[in-house]
């Protein structure tokens, strides 16, 4: 699964690992925006939303996320059980299991 930042954009990515505290709407839908651009082997995408639901502020932060995906189409669930997020290879190249944090898929 290719990465993509703010200045590197590439139309295969089909996975947004957000671990970043966003609220605003906006900014939502600019990350999700990225993962529907058409590439010939994407055939679903997905944003794996981590949250610490422990401190009052981060989790106010999710809820208004929760509403953001879902007036952006998106459905909230679990990825199937072999969903594996590859890594770069010059990491390791070391694949990562889901830990089964909030996921949303396009609806």
């Amino acid at each position: 699964m290719p990465q993509a930042t703010a200045s590197q954009e590439k139309s295969a990515v089909d996975t947004l690992l957000l671990a970043a505290p966003v609220a605003w709407k906006g900014t939502l839908a600019q990350y999700a925006g990225r993962l529907h651009r058409a590439h010939r082997s994407k055939r679903e995408v997905w944003i794996l939303d981590y949250v610490d639901e422990a401190v009052p502020v981060l989790a106010r932060m999710f809820e208004k996320r929760r509403r953001g995906y879902k007036s952006l189409g998106y459905i909230e669930g679990h990825p199937p059980a072999d969903f594996e997020i590859q890594t770069d290879p010059a990491l390791d190249g070391d694949d990562y299991a889901f830990d089964g944090s909030q996921s949303f898929a396009a609806g």
